[in-house]
């Protein structure tokens, strides 16, 4: 059974279009804090989902000091 409220999936990693790092849970307006990274640069893209997954988000690039 599908939810009606939308919920997130985030989606990291060290190369663009990886999710290596890995994919998190994420409810609507709820922040995602992922604690332990290493220092680097990551790739990090967002997916609804709603009545399944929804496209992927233009990927943002973080650097971690």
């Amino acid at each position: 059974n599908a939810s009606p409220f939308p919920s997130y999936v985030v989606q990291a990693g060290k190369t663009a279009g990886s999710s290596d790092l890995g994919s998190f849970d994420a409810g609507s307006f709820v922040p995602v804090v992922i604690e332990g990274v290493p220092p680097g640069t990551y790739y990090v893209r967002v997916r609804g989902r709603t009545c399944g997954m929804g496209p992927v988000s233009n990927e943002a690039v973080l650097t971690v000091p």
